[in-house]
């Protein structure tokens, strides 16, 4: 099974500088999508650690060229009045990559729209706090650092 992250949920890891963890779970069966990748770019000014991810989730998949109609169409659904040029791009081409390419392939999301619109798909999302709770049940982490590290990303 592989997962397929979008950029919020690499860069809560990154947050609290525990990329490691991410890369624990997802035991060399990460993937990305290249609009998340560029995404992510933008990011690593703020945390230089998510210059592992690379590693960890290999090259960006690109989209094929009869999938970008689908991606736009997906993007658009996906918006809301005053969204900028690029809001969704990243969950809406790995929506559209998953559903095509990598069927049973997990999308890592904390974006309620992003996550409706995947499960409408019939992609199962996995969400930042799922993540954390697997993590707990592994014992990668304890409930006391599973809280801290939700309170760091989600409150702080």
């Amino acid at each position: 099974m592989l997962f397929f992250s979008d950029t919020n949920v690499l860069v809560y890891f990154a947050k609290i500088g525990r990329i490691d963890l991410l890369e624990l779970l997802l035991n060399g069966k990460g993937r990305w999508c290249a609009s998340v990748a560029n995404e992510l770019s933008d990011w690593i000014p703020t945390y230089p650690s998510l210059q592992r991810t690379w590693k960890m989730l290999g090259d960006p998949i690109y989209p094929e060229k009869p999938e970008y109609q689908e991606i736009r169409i997906v993007r658009e659904s996906m918006l809301r009045p005053g969204d900028g040029a690029q809001k969704n791009m990243g969950e809406a081409e790995t929506i559209v990559v998953v559903r095509n390419r990598f069927s049973g392939a997990v999308f890592l999301t904390d974006d309620r729209d992003a996550a409706m619109r995947a499960n409408n798909e019939k992609i199962r999302v996995v969400k930042t706090v799922q993540l954390f709770d697997l993590a707990t049940r592994r014992e990668l982490i304890t409930t006391f650092e599973r809280d801290m590290y939700l309170r760091q990303i989600f409150v702080d």
